[in-house]
């Protein structure tokens, strides 16, 4: 496809994406709402501790509310200067106001950062699908299959949530480690970290990375450069309390997803086992805690592909553990939201490019997604369709595809080194540290 062809793609499912933002919201959006309100009516000190009459308490990191608020504060500056055209010049439009003035609309305002997101996420991964494959015809079909996704369409213009954001900033790091830029990656990774706590996932893989990339001595100042990033986020609340402004982030990693059951809705292995239930993750199997055996079945999962990307030190094996990290998180850790599922997307639509196959990886995950989504929130309505999907034994069959695709992709970063004999070109199985 040509790039012109391909820039107009993407702009179709950009416009695409403005316009579902106007057809409706889920009540998270209600939160979001919430507290940028709040923030630009009484500030920014002391957020964390009011109440919220109706909603939750803000249980994302700092840039995030900034960013939640900079949105309601551009819908209403839109909306004052709107109105008072059409108050000076009788020919403007009056529906656009009125359009403005829809329930839709604010929340729509409050999904900018996602959508933004989406393209900003995009067009990284076109950049690193480039860098590691420049040849390959898929390279710059990348952008195209992150946009196009159903999954993460209905997640960020739908629903208004916010997962491209720290996905946005994971591998705007992954392409400064490719391109040995130090600070950038270690600034983006704290970026990362700081606009959703979901993030912490993907940080064995970049230390592991950057240390094999830049060493010792350099991933230690990365690290510092992260710590000064978390105190100039928490400044604008906290100012130089730093012990309230760590208190406060592991505070918020600990709420977690604001449950305490073996699954939050999540179609994963605990299913199997539980349904989708409100079982508590501190019923024992074997003697052990659900929440014990999760932790002992991902460190287990995790231990061959952590100790194969130390071992072989090529960008292709770091990319299957930004893979495997949140995919065998969401399958076998307790308090999984089915939209955490969407971390494991961009890393295994990167796989594709060097193995064909795994673009089935990526379509079925995308898939599981997206039909996970679509049961938590069944809007819009299709009534036949709703009653197969809440079905029990098609609950289970999904949850269990689930399964088998984190298997054949396991399968595939354990035959992927026996089909390569040379160095193909681009960088993607070059060591890292070259």
């Amino acid at each position: 496809m040509k790039d012109n062809r391909i820039n107009i793609v993407i702009f179709v499912l950009l416009a695409v994406r403005f316009w579902i933002a106007f057809q409706g919201y889920s009540g998270d959006i209600n939160n979001h709402i919430s507290w940028a309100k709040s923030a630009a009516k009484f500030g920014l000190s002391g957020i964390y501790e009011r109440d919220y009459p109706g909603t939750m308490r803000p249980t994302y990191p700092p840039p995030t509310l900034y960013l939640f608020t900079i949105e309601y504060q551009i819908y209403h500056q839109v909306y004052t200067q709107l109105y008072r055209i059409n108050q000076k010049i009788p020919v403007f439009p009056s529906r656009l106001i009125w359009y403005l003035e829809r329930p839709q609309a604010l929340p729509a305002f409050l999904k900018l950062q996602s959508i933004f997101s989406d393209l900003f996420l995009a067009i990284i991964l076109g950049k690193i699908a480039s860098s590691l494959k420049p040849k390959s015809p898929l390279s710059k079909l990348i952008p195209v299959f992150w946009l196009a996704n159903p999954a993460v369409i209905h997640n960020s213009s739908y629903w208004g949530q916010i997962e491209s954001l720290p996905l946005l900033f994971v591998f705007l790091s992954v392409l400064s480690l490719i391109n040995k830029r130090t600070h950038l990656a270690h600034v983006s990774f704290a970026m990362a970290l700081l606009s959703k706590q979901s993030s912490l996932v993907f940080f064995p893989a970049f230390l592991i990375w950057s240390h094999l990339k830049f060493g010792t001595k350099k991933t230690l100042q990365g690290l510092l450069i992260q710590t000064t990033c978390f105190i100039v986020a928490y400044l604008p609340i906290y100012g130089l309390s730093l012990g309230n402004s760590f208190r406060n982030y592991i505070h918020i990693i600990s709420v977690g997803s604001g449950s305490d059951y073996i699954t939050d809705h999540a179609f994963n292995t605990w299913v199997l086992l539980s349904g989708l239930g409100k079982v508590h993750d501190s019923v024992k199997y074997l003697a052990f805690s659900a929440g014990t055996w999760g932790k002992l079945l991902t460190g287990v999962f995790l231990a061959w592909p952590i100790y194969l990307s130390l071992k072989k030190k090529t960008t292709e094996y770091m990319i299957y553990l930004m893979a495997l990290l949140p995919l065998v998180s969401f399958l076998f850790l307790t308090r999984m939201h089915e939209r955490y599922l969407e971390a494991a997307l961009p890393a295994a639509l990167l796989l594709s490019l060097f193995l064909n196959r795994n673009i089935i990886v990526y379509l079925t995950l995308s898939a599981i997604n997206f039909l996970n989504l679509y049961h938590n929130w069944e809007s819009p309505m299709f009534p036949a369709f709703n009653r197969l999907l809440s079905n029990n034994l098609t609950i289970s069959s999904i949850s269990a595809a689930n399964l088998v695709t984190f298997l054949l992709l396991l399968y595939h970063l354990k035959t992927s080194q026996k089909s390569r004999t040379t160095n193909p070109e681009g960088s993607f199985y070059r060591k890292i540290d070259a």
